[in-house]
């Protein structure tokens, strides 16, 4: 394998992964500022911003057996 190829799978390695990161990201991080503030009081447990992160949670769930068949495709590719 020479080096253009190495370059290459590596390019293709960090797009993917950061792709996956990217699409899990904000579902994460609206699940913990809800869980903080259901807990110190200040946002009702069903509010708009508990509605909203279960739908985002939810559409990051339904997307996920897509990102793992790329990283399935990515690992092929690699070998």
């Amino acid at each position: 394998m020479d080096a253009g190829m190495m370059v290459l799978e590596g390019i293709v390695v960090f797009i993917v992964v950061g792709g996956f990161l990217v699409s899990i990201a904000p579902a994460i991080i609206l699940d913990i500022i809800w869980i903080i503030r259901v807990k110190l009081g200040k946002s009702p447990k069903f509010g708009p911003l508990g509605i909203i992160s279960i739908i985002v949670s939810a559409l990051t769930l339904m997307g996920l057996p897509y990102e793992f068949i790329l990283l399935i495709e990515l690992v092929n590719f690699v070998r």
